[in-house]
């Protein structure tokens, strides 16, 4: 085959027929040629010497290379160091066999990127038996094995729900009893009671566990969420700020904000909790001192093959953030584990390896992607992807102050576990609440239909038998309308609160519980009466 590119025009002119048919084979060979030229596939052909004598213009397109570039080079300029001289003997091995290869093969662009190729090399020999080429035909399948990688991601996720899921909402009903009854032996001992260290310690030990237990369930996409309108030029400031303290003086964070950004439908928490985690692994990476820059811009993703776009994201609007360190970067073999849970790597002792495994089940959630390109020696640059609201959306109101936690307002409480029961309704009862109390879904609707005073607020569990949180709700919802809801679970199970309902994670200090209640209370126009 010649090294020089046939002419399409004169290979479309008519060939006359000849006795002898060395028109017509003529005629076969510019067309083969004329194939090749315009083949999606990389072609290349090299000398028994592994000189490359001929390449196709997708071999331009997928590599970055001219062909005037790589003529008289070896194939080795697009070797990535990914595949080891094992590797390499192996291949040449049957090549010098006359057997065909067939395999992957990770290379690098003119440009440095890394690309994956699924790779077809051959001896091509004459009439004689000479072996006169090696033909290589390959295709690029970056995008099938980004794709890939993102659905064992997800499988491991779906595993590590399951997982959370048949754990979490026992494993933190045992922790709200533990919690709870060190919280009221607190209040009944003074400081220096022999058992007041040994109370603390079972407290913050019993808080840590719920914290992993809370971790594992975000990883997996099991968090309840209260998702708002977020415009991210005023959200991402307001949750840097947060962050001074923990980065440390000698850390810079800059974050421009962009005109026309647009918002995000997601809980104000979540992105707080994404940056944290980014920021702690910028923070961990620099070795306290270095600079963080979160740029931020939109695009509109297409279904048209060939976009760069993050892999099983589908098309729409998105907002786009970047954050970007200037630490050591990352080798390839780390980046294909970063967003595993419990990886790490740093020593034991030193971090649980969950906090970017947060992020990525948070983005997950919120239906959008996360990527992180590193190269060692230039630092590393995380990418976000979440879908932007149209243009319109109301932006998420102030949080309103705290008020007092104490009040007169009647309660249905709901829970299927006697002694969360128990805890809860003192907890509540000792802040002046009237407390209606019932250990099963049937019970309370009972209650709701013979009290005869209006009813303030419903407390109920999401996980029981026989009835669901969710549709106790509803059904009390139906008998008393306008009553407020006000749901905990250790286990929520990727909840989504709908307007006019809110979320308690287990377990939970009767603090918390107490303020969370009586901020709903205050925004409750008038009691509800019965139907």
């Amino acid at each position: 085959m010649s090294t020089v590119p046939p002419d399409p025009e004169a290979m479309t002119k008519a060939v006359p027929a000849s006795a002898d048919g060395c028109y017509h084979r003529q005629f076969e060979q510019d067309r083969l040629a004329l194939a090749v030229e315009q083949a999606p596939e990389t072609v290349i052909l090299t000398d028994p010497a592994g000189t490359i004598v001929y390449v196709n213009p997708a071999f331009e397109q997928s590599t970055g290379y001219t062909r005037t570039e790589a003529l008289g080079q070896n194939p080795r300029i697009l070797k990535s160091g990914q595949q080891d001289a094992e590797f390499y003997r192996n291949m040449w091995a049957v090549l010098t066999a006359g057997k065909v290869w067939r395999g992957r093969l990770i290379n690098r662009r003119r440009n440095g990127t890394l690309y994956v190729e699924e790779a077809m090399l051959a001896p091509i020999r004459d009439a004689t038996g000479a072996l006169v080429y090696y033909m290589a035909a390959k295709r690029d399948v970056t995008g099938a094995v980004e794709r890939e990688a993102q659905q064992r991601q997800a499988d491991k996720m779906e595993a590590v729900g399951r997982l959370a899921g048949g754990l979490a909402h026992d494993f933190n009903n045992k922790l709200q009893i533990i919690l709870g009854c060190v919280e009221m032996l607190l209040q009944d001992l003074q400081p220096d009671h022999p058992f007041h260290a040994n109370l603390l310690n079972i407290q913050e030990t019993s808080r840590r566990a719920a914290d992993l237990t809370r971790q594992l369930m975000t990883i997996a996409r099991q968090q309840a969420m209260a998702p708002v309108a977020l415009d991210l030029n005023a959200a991402i400031p307001a949750s840097l700020q947060k962050l001074d303290s923990l980065m440390g003086a000698d850390i810079h964070m800059e974050f421009v904000p962009q005109p026309d950004l647009g918002r995000v439908f997601m809980d104000p928490a979540q992105l707080d909790q994404i940056l944290i985690s980014l920021a702690i692994n910028a923070r961990e990476a620099m070795a306290g001192a270095g600079t963080v820059f979160i740029t931020a811009g939109h695009c509109t993703l297409h279904a048209a093959a060939g976009q760069d776009r993050p892999a099983l994201l589908p098309p729409g609007d998105y907002v786009v953030l970047t954050f970007c360190d200037d630490g050591p970067g990352m080798s390839p073999e780390i980046l294909t584990h970063i967003f595993e849970p419990f990886f790490t790597t740093k020593g034991a002792g030193k971090g649980a390896g969950l906090g970017l495994a947060m992020a990525y089940g948070i983005v997950q959630q919120n239906h959008g992607a996360i990527s992180v390109q590193s190269v060692p020696g230039r630092g590393a640059a995380f990418t976000l992807y979440l879908p932007r609201l149209p243009p319109g959306a109301p932006v998420a109101s102030p949080s309103p102050a705290a008020r007092p936690a104490a009040g007169l307002e009647t309660i249905l409480l709901v829970e299927d576990e006697d002694d969360v029961l128990n805890l809860v309704q003192r907890a509540l009862e000792q802040r002046g609440y009237t407390v209606l109390a019932a250990g099963t879904p049937g019970m309370a609707l009972q209650i709701c239909a013979q009290y005869p005073e209006p009813i303030h607020l419903l407390l109920t569990d999401l996980i029981m038998p026989d009835m669901n949180g969710q549709e106790l709700a509803d059904r009390i919802l139906a008998l008393r309308p306008g009553l407020c809801v006000l749901y905990m679970s250790g286990f929520p199970a990727d909840l989504t609160i709908p307007a006019g309902r809110h979320f308690l994670q287990k377990p939970f200090a009767a603090a918390l519980l107490t303020q969370q209640v009586r901020t709903i209370l205050d925004a409750l126009p008038a009691p509800p009466p019965p139907a």
